[in-house]
């Protein structure tokens, strides 16, 4: 549902290059957020919170969604960002209180690879308490910078779901500064409401998924861009690809033209270092953990359960599964192709959302979070489309055009 709604509020933008001149276009834009959001309020709540939890949770999504409602259609005041962060940050407080120990591998080792680093051991040969009962957890999959941006959360408040809190709220922050110049500060504060309370937003809250925090230095490289930050931003980008390997299937779409000419290479490769570094010291527990773990051959999840079309595939008595499940990949990587060459001509943003959600449907294993990532890319293109119609090049010119 998320993505339908956002894909039609995409298609609305286009063919409405300044929507917010009319006051029922952006009635109905706001609205559009607005079911959106009680979508995310119904469905509100993390896969172990206790069930008192949930339901009180869910009654204060609902009085946020009541004080939207009345500041936009009622009383027609302005909204309050304050207001909206608040809000945020209460029901993510409680959604961490009313789910103190959900059994998800994430959560696991994300809290236990930081301890293990502080206290002189390499996580990549380190066996962490076990989840799954007959998977043994002798794996870290992830990218090194992962539990360095958990370890002080992980140190001083013993959860690092507060990293993903932090995380978000930068975020906000920063969508808010990249398009504050514009005219229509209100549907602004809705698209950041949006953006916080995307439907199953506290789903992924309480699973510590590493995708919202990859978003946030995706973020952070494009505001930095815009401000001629030519270092930082590259540095913001190197960290971008330092969480997660699959990430890395869009970096060829910061090398077009547009972005090449602001980025610093010396800046963008430091954070890549500490893999080096981790590759240095203990070259096959690294592999073996970043490389060939992530396999069809490897199982470090239940991948049964994993929404992909290999996995709708499995579900039917078909002969020749791996045949389909081969030719799945050579249609991806035709679109692919077909993508990044469209990309040298156009924005990315709008590629980043398709190829992240394309590379992971035909994938043999992601989850709810690898589509979220595409989502929050798909609502990043919106707002591009929206709110850079109202600002000239010279204010605010686009990461490409």
């Amino acid at each position: 549902m998320t993505i339908s709604l956002l894909a039609y509020v995409a298609v609305f933008f286009k063919k409405s290059p300044t929507p917010s001149d009319n006051k029922d276009d952006k009635k109905l834009i706001n609205l559009v957020f607005l079911v959106n959001l009680f979508y995310a309020a119904y469905y509100y709540g993390g896969l172990y919170q206790y069930f008192t939890s949930i339901a009180i949770g869910q009654i204060m999504f609902f009085i946020f969604l009541f004080y939207l409602g009345l500041c936009v259609f009622l009383l027609k005041k302005p909204l309050s960002l304050p207001m909206i962060i608040l809000f945020y940050v209460v029901i993510s407080l409680w959604t961490i209180h009313g789910s103190p120990n959900p059994r998800v591998d994430t959560i696991v080792v994300l809290k236990e690879a930081p301890l293990k680093f502080i206290q002189g051991k390499n996580p990549y040969n380190s066996q962490f308490s076990r989840v799954y009962a007959n998977i043994k957890p002798t794996y870290y999959n992830y990218l090194p910078f992962s539990f360095i941006y958990f370890m002080p959360f992980v140190r001083f408040l013993s959860d690092p779901r507060y990293g993903i809190v932090s995380a978000n709220l930068i975020s906000a922050i920063l969508l808010y500064l990249i398009f504050k110049k514009t005219k229509d500060k209100d549907t602004l504060k809705m698209f950041v409401a949006m953006f916080l309370f995307l439907p199953r937003s506290f789903y992924m809250l309480e699973h510590v998924y590493l995708d919202s925090v990859i978003f946030t230095f995706f973020l952070g490289f494009y505001h930095l861009s815009q401000k001629k930050f030519r270092r930082l931003a590259s540095f913001f980008l190197g960290l971008m690809f330092s969480f997660k390997q699959n990430i890395f299937l869009i970096f060829p779409y910061f090398f077009n033209k547009p972005v090449r000419r602001r980025l610093n290479y010396v800046f963008l490769i430091l954070p890549f270092l500490l893999a080096v570094y981790f590759f240095a010291i203990d070259k096959n527990s690294f592999l073996n953990n970043t490389v060939f773990n992530l396999s069809p051959k490897s199982i470090t999840s239940p991948i049964d359960y994993s929404l992909t079309l290999p996995t709708f595939i499995k579900s039917f008595a078909l002969p020749n599964k791996n045949v389909i499940y081969n030719v799945s990949f050579v249609i991806f990587a035709i679109v692919y192709v077909v993508i990044l060459l469209f990309s040298k001509r156009k924005r990315i943003e709008n590629s980043l959302a398709i190829t992240v959600l394309l590379f992971n449907y035909f994938s043999y294993h992601a989850f709810f979070n690898n589509y979220y990532l595409a989502v929050q890319f798909l609502l990043f293109e919106i707002a591009c489309l929206y709110f850079n119609s109202f600002l000239t090049a010279e204010k605010q010119p686009p990461l490409t055009s």
